[in-house]
């Protein structure tokens, strides 16, 4: 039996596009929520299109194009394949595995459902739907109707289009919250005394004078031209499908109104958040997709939600209870910063004049809740440019984003990110993954280990072995080694990572990870030595950014250019230079 709140333990795990519009040939990694970001003409309505196709028979129905082959080149089949993981028995994969029957070889663990469309000899273009286990020989899906498949049996696809169709759209989905209901016995009592009612007042109606005397007249001039009949006028007002003429409006729930001012429902930012609730309610309740597998298609929604409402709608549409398979398109940073751990960014973008994919499983972690927020929306702000810098601190962000400024260098392809310290790995994982060029600069940090009573105090090189960690993620092929504890002091361990290992300090550089001799005060001051250095250094240390932002209003186009071109401040070239 299908549970009124649906867990899917189904999994989606890759979608292969094989020349279909501007996908020549590309494969996606899939989680059930998946969050589709790119700049602007690279695909994104397309990849959801393609996902129509695949499993709304509304739109597989529609006319196919030349158009809709990649390059107008129709000699090549369209390919469209979903790869579906039933490893784990549930409801969902039982019902999947039962309507696929012999299509799946026992103990599969992955189904693949694949559309074709191809030019047929009578050039005619044909869409034929296939489904079975991974590397098997698939098998026709069966029809059911005239247009429908059994696949159309397994699967209820929701599409919800960007802000120009909101209208018409909420109108839709309105018609169909409204037409989904099961009486009780209880609304059928209430329906009988409907019906009496309705009897009644047809009745009282006819008694009108106004009736009467109508009835009267048309007889007597219906006997001039037929006298073998006469009419009788009888009321017929029907109440007819008691849920077809509601209508949703809306109220100020913080005003104390004993009776509530009603309004109707418009505006496209509160027709958006009610048509999500009804969205919501549907597939909750099981109601529109009758115990079929939901997935969920929105495009942009945070046209016309205010910054607040969007971050809103991230926490409701990434909570666990929330449960269709989704595909999410935005340009929105703030949609991403209540996702959940297991949710799939995939980043669409130009490379070589060609369409490139890559998808990331957004794991940030992060022990405590509000940490992980703080982590989701500073990686966030880097997912919309091809080219990301992360710093340890805002001083350096200020800093940074002030010589580029100042020397009228463009940023609007560039992020320079403050991390505050923490998890460069968990930046770099994702920011690599979806094939954006990070670069970053860190401290040359020194900690204290702990020690046993009585031991010497010993130091570990932690901002060395952090360009350790950053640099065997990006090239896990020629790993490097950490320095393990020195029985030293701070100064004397710095010395020793920078005397020793310069060569791992240059590969590291190679890699687009800058390592301070000291720090970026001390940094800065030897490429600028401005007054006394321990004056300079320390009035950095202490108000850090207030302190950083009064030296930059004193400095000028030369000391930029200077800080640009300095050995120690490489990453800024690096960044700006492709």
């Amino acid at each position: 039996m299908i549970t009124k709140y649906w867990i899917l333990f189904v999994k989606l795990k890759k979608l292969r596009i094989i020349n279909f519009r501007n996908f020549d040939n590309c494969e996606i990694e899939l989680s059930n929520k998946n969050l589709i970001f790119g700049m602007n003409d690279v695909g994104k309505s397309n990849l959801i299109h393609a996902l129509r196709l695949l499993f709304d028979n509304r739109v597989r129905n529609y006319s196919i194009y030349d158009t809709d082959f990649h390059q107008l080149d129709a000699s090549k089949e369209i390919e469209i394949s979903c790869y579906i993981d039933i490893s784990i028995k549930n409801d969902y994969s039982e019902i999947l595995i039962a309507k696929a029957e012999n299509a799946i070889v026992s103990e599969s663990e992955l189904v693949q459902v694949k559309l074709i469309i191809y030019l047929s000899d009578d050039n005619q273009f044909i869409t034929q739907l296939y489904w079975g286990s991974e590397n098997e020989e698939l098998l026709l899906i069966p029809q059911h109707g005239s247009n429908r498949t059994v696949l159309d049996d397994i699967f209820y696809c929701t599409f919800i289009p960007a802000q120009n169709n909101t209208s018409s759209t909420f109108k839709d989905f309105k018609s169909e919250l409204l037409n989904n209901h099961t009486p009780n016995d209880e609304d059928r009592a209430i329906e009988g005394r409907i019906r009496d009612f309705n009897k009644s007042l047809n009745s009282s109606i006819s008694e009108l004078s106004t009736v009467a005397n109508m009835e009267s007249s048309l007889n007597a001039q219906l006997e001039l031209f037929d006298d073998n009949y006469q009419i009788k006028i009888r009321p017929n007002h029907m109440f007819g499908e008691l849920h077809s003429n509601l209508n949703i409006f809306m109220f100020d729930k913080c005003l104390d109104d004993e009776e509530p001012k009603l309004y109707p429902t418009a505006g496209d930012g509160r027709i958006r958040k009610v048509m999500y609730a009804i969205i919501s309610y549907l597939l909750r309740e099981g109601k529109n997709a009758n115990g079929r597998i939901p997935i969920l298609l929105i495009e942009e929604p945070e046209n016309h939600l205010f910054i607040a409402s969007q971050i809103e709608l991230s926490k409701t549409i990434f909570s666990e209870s929330f449960n269709p398979f989704l595909f999410l398109v935005t340009h929105s940073p703030q949609l991403f910063f209540k996702i959940s751990d297991q949710a799939n960014l995939i980043r669409l973008y130009k490379k070589d004049f060609q369409i490139k994919v890559k998808s990331e499983i957004a794991n940030v972690g992060g022990k405590y809740n509000h940490l992980k927020n703080i982590l989701m929306e500073n990686l966030a702000q880097c997912l919309f440019v091809n080219r990301v810098l992360l710093v340890e601190g805002p001083s350096e962000k200020l800093l940074f984003e002030w010589v580029l400024d100042t020397l009228e260098i463009d940023r609007k392809d560039i992020v320079i990110q403050s991390i505050n310290g923490v998890y460069f790995d968990k930046y770099l994982q994702v920011l690599v993954g979806l094939g954006i060029k990070v670069l970053m600069k860190t401290d040359n940090d020194v900690a204290k280990s702990r020690t046993k009573k009585g031991e010497a105090q010993k130091y570990t090189a932690l901002g060395f072995n952090r360009c350790v960690d950053l640099y065997n993620i990006i090239n896990p092929s020629s790993s490097k080694i950490k320095i393990s504890s020195q029985a030293t002091g701070y100064d004397e361990l710095r010395n020793f990572v920078l005397t020793n290992h310069q060569s791992d300090i240059l590969d590291f550089a190679n890699l687009g990870i800058y390592l301070s001799d000291l720090d970026l005060e001390n940094d800065l001051w030897d490429c600028l030595q401005i007054d006394d250095k321990k004056e300079f250094v320390e009035n950095l240390y202490e108000s850090k950014w207030i302190n950083m932002w009064e030296l930059l209003e004193s400095l000028t186009l030369v000391e930029a250019q200077k800080i640009y071109e300095h050995e120690k401040f490489q990453c800024l070239k690096a960044l700006t230079n492709e």
